[in-house]
């Protein structure tokens, strides 16, 4: 409840003190919000607290023409930016042993996999912990930062962050940045 309430209160700012005009809001669940001990890979979204929260935010904009969430049962969940395809979920499907490539190798197999089935141009991730932006992904920081979870992965040491990226119709992405979210010393 209390995530809820933040993430409402951030989308009411940007609607009445940004001047935003509309709001999509994609989603996707992962392991953080599993109620179950391991992955259920076809009714993950039924034993995930974060898809509960997600329906609760979209129940609570139902009447905003403004708002818009795509909750989706999938482990994938898919919006149309600027005319090309982007592809988001949680990146908890992606199997990182700490290699010596990072997620990239792993992150790579499985795009090339997903895109034999149906092509995204992007895909938009977290889980890793940590900021890194390809051509054709972008794996968004995260707001704990380093943790003890980045640790046990092996992930690089980055200070808490989240992901602001640009796409443009005719060129695709054409900025990613990550947000510092640190306190101010």
């Amino acid at each position: 409840m209390f995530v809820q309430d933040h993430v409402a209160g951030g989308i009411d700012v940007l609607l009445q003190d940004a001047g935003v005009d509309r709001i999509t809001a994609v989603t996707s669940y992962g392991n953080h919000g599993r109620t179950t001990r391991r992955r259920r890979i076809s009714t993950g979204y039924r034993h995930s607290w974060e898809w509960l929260a997600y329906q609760n935010l979209a129940r609570h904009y139902a009447r905003s023409a403004k708002v818009e969430f795509r909750v989706s049962e999938g482990y994938h969940n898919w919006l149309d930016v600027q005319g090309h395809a982007v592809r988001f979920h949680h990146g908890d499907a992606v199997r990182y042993g700490g290699g010596v490539g990072g997620i990239t190798i792993p992150l790579r197999k499985k795009i090339a996999q997903w895109n034999k089935r149906k092509p995204a141009r992007y895909d938009v991730l977290g889980h890793f912990h940590q900021f890194v932006d390809a051509w054709d992904y972008i794996v968004c920081g995260c707001l704990c930062g380093y943790d003890a979870y980045a640790i046990e992965i092996g992930a690089e040491y980055q200070p808490p962050t989240q992901t602001f990226a640009v796409l443009d119709r005719r060129y695709g992405k054409v900025l990613t940045v990550p947000i510092f979210v640190e306190d101010a010393a």
